[in-house]
């Protein structure tokens, strides 16, 4: 008896332990990181490769249900803006709002597949669609 107790003890512990499993990220903490523009779309109609040569958003980690981001758009003139500010995910995690620094916060729809982000929404009245690639 003494002998099934000393095997069934490690036993247990391997039990135990492949029944943890490391923590999922949340749809909001896989924005985190820099990503790419592959493409931009106001009402329908593309501006990545005319308009707008460069884009990327980094969204800085969470600390709770908030985090910083710093969103770099390059124009056709050369010309380009900084927008600093924060953002949050609504409690499914399905849409962020984005609050730069000295302007109305925005909201947006988001879905990450594996490396690529779509956000969409409204900005500036204009229907947007914006697509990502991780950097």
């Amino acid at each position: 008896m003494k002998s099934f107790k000393l095997f069934m003890i490690p036993f247990l512990c391997l039990v135990l332990m492949a029944g943890c499993k490391k923590d999922e990220k949340t749809e909001c903490q896989k924005l985190e990181g820099k990503w790419q523009l592959t493409s931009w779309r106001e009402d329908g109609e593309e501006y990545f490769g005319t308009f707008i040569t460069n884009s990327v958003i980094d969204f800085d980690k969470l600390d709770g249900d908030e985090g910083d981001f710093d969103w770099l758009i390059t124009y056709f003139d050369g010309t380009s803006e900084s927008i600093f500010g924060e953002y949050e995910g609504n409690s499914s995690c399905t849409e962020i709002t984005l609050s730069a620094d000295g302007s109305t916060p925005f909201d947006l729809d988001f879905e990450i597949t594996d490396d690529e982000l779509v956000l969409d929404g409204i900005i500036d009245g204009f229907a947007v669609e914006l697509e990502f690639e991780r950097d």
